[in-house]
């Protein structure tokens, strides 16, 4: 942690490498990784309304679909939206920062 107040930051190190793409998003260019979005697919059982194909087909279609809506817009949400939510919570979110830091004061004391 860093900063006092609504100043106060928390920053977190993970070992994942996709996990800048999980907390940011990406932005548009290439296709991600077709066997991730394939097991996304599977993993949610995703299929196409009204097709005869066998499943597996189906969510070949489905995973190359979503591949190419990222590939064209990206995952990034809009700029202000993070804004927006920090305005709408900010008395909730001061007062779990100055109950995190108490407890963390309260750690360090002992």
């Amino acid at each position: 942690m860093r900063g006092t107040g609504l100043k106060t930051q928390l920053v977190i190190f993970s070992s994942d490498r996709l996990g800048k793409y999980k907390d940011q998003g990406r932005g548009p260019g290439k296709f991600p990784p077709p066997p991730n979005i394939l097991a996304y697919v599977r993993f949610r059982g995703l299929t196409l309304a009204g097709s005869k194909a066998p499943i597996r087909t189906q969510q070949k279609s489905v995973a190359f679909l979503i591949g190419r809506r990222l590939s064209e817009k990206g995952t990034k949400n809009p700029p202000h939206l993070y804004d927006k939510i920090v305005d709408e919570n900010r008395a909730t979110i001061a007062s779990g920062i100055k109950r995190l830091s108490a407890e963390i004061a309260g750690m360090l004391t002992k």
